[in-house]
């Protein structure tokens, strides 16, 4: 996906434009910024297909069932979001989180798990 490859491409260009004084780049930073990424874009994508199979449920499918190219596909697609896209969601994520009181958390409707527990898969 482009959004994956325009951020390694930072990643890897901010450790070359900047080696230290002995003209070492910094190795460990880079792989940091990388193993970070990848582990966002793992919940994303654990988020994504907890939420897809929600729907199929929801819909009296049967999720297991699914066709996998095309939820590929799909995945893809909504996972390419901008980041206007993604402002949207945060925005209304913290508004959502504005209204909990202390303690309190949002549970999925269909499953009845919080966005802690979806994730922790």
């Amino acid at each position: 996906m482009e959004k994956d490859r325009t951020a390694i491409c930072n990643i890897i260009s901010t450790m070359l434009d900047n080696p230290d004084k002995h003209g070492i780049y910094s190795t460990s930073t880079a792989y940091a910024r990388l193993e970070h990424y990848i582990e966002g874009i793992r919940a994303e994508a654990i988020g994504w297909t907890h939420a897809d199979n929600c729907v199929a449920l929801d819909h009296n499918k049967d999720p297991r069932l699914k066709n996998v190219p095309d939820m590929l596909f799909r995945a893809q697609k909504d996972l390419s979001e901008t980041q206007s896209d993604r402002d949207i969601c945060r925005k209304f994520v913290n508004h959502i989180q504005d209204h909990l009181e202390p303690g309190q958390e949002v549970m999925c409707k269909i499953c009845n798990r919080t966005m802690r527990d979806i994730t922790r898969q």
